[in-house]
């Protein structure tokens, strides 16, 4: 293994976030697609979560 692997690397993984429509799982979505993951989401359709 080498000095640079990075074991939460997610580039080229496919990542499921649920709850990411806010907060913390809407963070975690942006962040995986941002360094390079096929992020699928799940989020409520409630009134609450379109704030």
């Amino acid at each position: 293994m080498s000095a640079t692997h990075n074991p939460f690397a997610v580039a080229g993984d496919v990542v499921l976030v649920t709850g990411a429509a806010k907060g913390m799982g809407r963070l975690y979505a942006l962040r995986a697609a941002r360094e390079g993951a096929a992020t699928v989401l799940f989020w409520s359709p409630m009134p609450s979560c379109r704030k």
